[in-house]
């Protein structure tokens, strides 16, 4: 019975198709580089983007990373709220670049 309630979650997670490689990351994230954090502050792509209340940082393990290391630097998927402000940050395993890359390549 365990066994076929893992099999129905994976195939209801496969088919959702929310999943980009190895986590499941929005489908509306944008994709960028991130160059320089320093609260209140995220540059990505040299655009520089508020940070949002509630802001949460992603770390390639999925774990919330508080308080954000500001060495931190790479290519990275992210939400903003509707003022534009950077509401979510998922630093990306070469994978999941793989993926936003072959998806912004189809385009």
């Amino acid at each position: 019975m365990r066994a076929l309630c893992a099999g129905l979650l994976l195939a209801g997670a496969a088919a959702s198709g929310t999943a980009l490689a190895d986590r499941a990351l929005p489908q509306t994230a944008a994709y960028g580089e991130l160059t320089s954090f320093a609260p209140p502050a995220a540059v990505i792509d040299k655009r520089v983007y508020r940070v949002a209340p509630g802001f949460r940082f992603r770390d390639h393990d999925n774990r919330i990373m508080v308080p954000v290391p500001p060495a931190i630097r790479g290519k990275v998927a992210f939400t903003r709220d509707t003022m534009g402000q950077v509401l979510g940050l998922w630093l990306l395993t070469p994978r999941e670049i793989a993926a936003f890359e072959a998806r912004l390549k189809s385009r």
